[in-house]
């Protein structure tokens, strides 16, 4: 997957940087002041100096993220565990990152303030971080949300209920691709964070990536699951409740979603997402909550 962008070659030692397209576009254009990578345990160690060889300053986090589930645990970690790195051109930037995201889980109730200066350490638009900072359509869901991954999905879900239009320079829900979008937009027609892509995407081009597959993927219709993974399709079609899809490209290959490789519609109801191939039920993802699956199509 990866030799189908170009990445540049630089970067070509670490398959955990190459998808944070954004992050690494950021830093080397200076419109991101710091980024946020994520290593493995056991590839800490050269993710680190590779970033270092390059010339930036790398503060390896107090705690790690367990897997899928979002979770912090101490550092220690096991095999499984993502290790964030705060990175920037000054070591000064990302020592204040790093402080920063101790505070944020040190347990204290008053982070408004180091929540706000994270993002704009991270180059993120003030009205997208104050989105989802203060936004009170977020209390309504305080119960529901179990984990991190759980909290991303319903910051995209209630971003959709907002704004003009659906903006393909702002998807964010594609997760296989590289990442062009890297924060959680206000709303999906937010001028700011569409400069912010547009940023990246004139980088891509810059660097002879694949720009046109790049552009490509970010158009295509999205199934999103609060679990963190993604399907993208590159043809759906609506009949009635029922949406027919070609070509589906999952972030990852679960069994659970093994029957939308079969098949070749689907619905989502209140409880589930049923998978049909011509016409019969194949598949069933069970759901709870409004926002564990989200179908998303982009202009």
């Amino acid at each position: 997957m990866h030799e189908d962008y170009n990445f540049p070659e630089r970067y070509q030692g670490s398959n955990e940087l190459l998808l944070l397209l954004c992050d690494i576009a950021g830093l080397e254009d200076g419109f991101k002041p710091a980024s946020i990578f994520y290593a493995q345990k056991l590839r800490l160690p050269q993710t680190m100096s590779l970033l270092r060889d390059i010339g930036y300053a790398v503060e390896v986090a107090d705690f790690v993220h367990a897997g899928l589930s979002g979770r912090t645990v101490p550092s220690e970690g096991d095999h499984g565990s993502f290790f964030p790195l705060y990175v920037s051109r000054y070591r000064h930037v990302a020592k204040e990152l790093k402080l920063l995201y101790e505070f944020l889980n040190s347990g204290s109730k008053d982070t408004a303030a180091a929540a706000q200066r994270i993002g704009s350490l991270l180059g993120y638009p003030e009205c997208c971080t104050r989105f989802v900072l203060s936004s009170p359509k977020f209390d309504k869901y305080t119960n529901e949300v179990k984990n991190d991954t759980e909290y991303q999905a319903l910051c995209r879900y209630l971003a959709l209920k907002e704004g003009k239009h659906i903006s393909y320079l702002l998807n964010n829900f594609n997760l296989h691709m590289p990442r062009v979008m890297g924060f959680n937009v206000c709303n999906y027609s937010c001028e700011k964070a569409e400069e912010f892509s547009l940023q990246v995407l004139d980088y891509v081009k810059r660097n002879r990536m694949n720009l046109q597959l790049i552009k490509k993927e970010l158009c295509q219709a999205v199934l999103h699951f609060s679990f963190g993974v993604s399907i993208s399709f590159e043809e759906v079609q609506h009949k009635g409740v029922s949406i027919s899809y070609k070509s589906p490209k999952l972030s990852q290959a679960l069994p659970l979603l093994r029957a939308f490789e079969e098949g070749n519609s689907f619905e989502i109801t209140q409880d589930s997402v049923l998978v049909f191939k011509e016409g019969e039920e194949i598949g069933c993802v069970p759901i709870s909550k409004e926002f564990d699956a989200i179908f998303v199509e982009f202009e």
